[in-house]
């Protein structure tokens, strides 16, 4: 019994020891990034913190004491990994890293259950873990400007996500699990390597911002035709040599972006477009101006900067005319 008893008292001196030092390490840490008058009291309730343009490479284990912590936002800060510790902080929402020197998502990120917003965005990560798909009540996924050459097939398992930013990576093609994701409103792939949309991308019913500009997409699948809701949409600096005659279906876009491509005409659909405001054809391979454009009064601004149309001064005497337009060519 004695030597129980002083084993017991052992572990408690030991665990009173380093909780104390825990504590004095988060008040230190708090302190060096700005957090003044620190107080036990303060801690308990602290849900929000912020780190902006520090020298700090790590964060300390003992953040697991800011017990209800709900936001991280950390930027211009060469972190450089996120402590496991933070798996305990099951109350955690957000976390927002930017421009940071963090080169991995941890597995573990798929046990923080509450977590809505991830953006771990301009570092140098290569891969998102298939754990992702854990995060059942994820609503943002912010991953661009990386190095990631691959999405994880896991992502059908988001099925809360609305927005997902992924642009400025190095990705191929499109895993077929991004079709499932039925609430997502914003998908921004832009400056990729993306060659081709998967099959059934008209699945993806709810979006309304799509962004696949500066890729290698040489045709857009069919099922395209089934995103009604779509309102944006920037395929601009692709290998489109055509578009579908069914891209007048898409009846509430109201911004196209398709310059830089390889266009000779535009399908005559193209007139269905009633919503649209402005449009971009910018450095297509067009002889002649397509007549439908004329027959387009609803357009706000339309850009044909370095393309060669010859009728381009008789649009532009039209367009001048009726103080409707934003007009800017450039021969």
């Amino acid at each position: 019994m004695l030597k129980k008893a002083i084993v017991l008292i052992l572990f408690l001196t030991t665990f009173t020891i380093l909780s104390n030092k825990n504590k004095q390490s988060i008040y230190k840490f708090l302190e060096t990034i700005g957090y003044k008058d620190v107080t036990p009291e303060w801690i308990k309730t602290m849900d929000f913190l912020s780190m902006m343009s520090f020298s700090h490479t790590v964060l300390p284990d003992s953040i697991n004491s800011l017990k209800n912590l709900k936001t991280i936002r950390i930027n211009y800060t060469p972190i450089k990994k996120l402590p496991a510790t933070l798996v305990e902080l099951q109350g955690l929402e957000k976390i927002y890293l930017y421009d940071t020197a963090i080169s991995e998502i941890p597995n573990w990120i798929g046990q923080l259950k509450n977590l809505r917003n991830l953006e771990v965005a301009h570092a140098r990560l290569t891969a998102v873990p298939e754990s992702i798909g854990n995060l059942q009540e994820l609503r943002g996924l912010f991953v661009h400007t990386n190095q990631i050459r691959e999405l994880p097939y896991s992502l059908a398992n988001l099925q809360k996500l609305e927005k997902f930013w992924f642009m400025e990576n190095r990705i191929t093609r499109l895993p077929q699990s991004l079709v499932r994701l039925k609430k997502l409103r914003y998908l921004y792939a832009s400056n990729n390597q993306i060659i081709s949309l998967p099959k059934q991308f008209g699945n993806l019913k709810d979006l309304e911002w799509l962004r696949l500009s500066s890729n290698q997409i040489e045709r857009l699948p069919n099922s395209m035709r089934k995103l009604k809701k779509l309102r944006f949409l920037y395929i601009d600096n692709n290998n489109l040599v055509k578009l579908p005659e069914w891209i007048g279906e898409l009846e509430n876009l109201e911004e196209l972006y398709i310059g830089e491509n390889y266009l000779t005409e535009l399908p005559k659909s193209f007139g269905k477009l009633t919503k649209l405001r402005e449009l971009r054809i910018t450095g297509n391979h067009f002889l002649f101006l397509p007549e439908v454009i004329f027959s387009m009064t609803h357009i706000e601004k339309l850009y044909l900067d370095e393309t060669f149309i010859p009728q381009a001064g008789e649009l532009a005497d039209k367009l001048r005319s009726t103080k409707k337009y934003y007009y800017d060519y450039r021969h």
